[in-house]
């Protein structure tokens, strides 16, 4: 495990969500974002080396939250979806997660759909 000196704690700590703290929010929207960094070192890595990774599954939809609720708020900003309008995905993935969750905050009924040969 990587150890910092105080100072360069300190910084990080503004950064990475801890694991024992409890997100709260008034939407499940409002949990996505701020998502967890690990810093990943041996086994996985040569000694003295490592990266951080984001822990992307604890977004309440997926991988694919913030550039559907994005597009979701764009297109109703735009008036190109009205207000309680269908949203529609061809999807076989995490884009049709994401697209529900910003159908719940927004108030839109979403439908995904994949052909037989997407799902094989």
């Amino acid at each position: 495990m990587r150890h910092l000196d105080s100072a360069s704690a300190l910084a990080l700590d503004a950064v990475i969500t801890h694991p024992f703290d409890t997100p709260r929010s008034a939407g499940v929207a409002g949990l996505v974002g701020d998502t967890p960094l690990v810093w990943i070192d041996t086994p996985l890595t040569t000694d003295g080396r490592g990266f951080w990774a984001k822990l992307e599954g604890h977004n309440p939809g997926g991988i694919k939250d913030r550039p559907a609720l994005h597009m979701i708020a764009q297109a109703r900003g735009r008036g190109e979806l009205a207000a309680g309008a269908p949203i529609i995905e061809s999807t076989s993935g995490t884009m049709g997660l994401g697209l529900a969750l910003a159908g719940i905050t927004y108030g839109h009924r979403s439908r995904s759909s994949a052909t037989p040969a997407w799902s094989r």
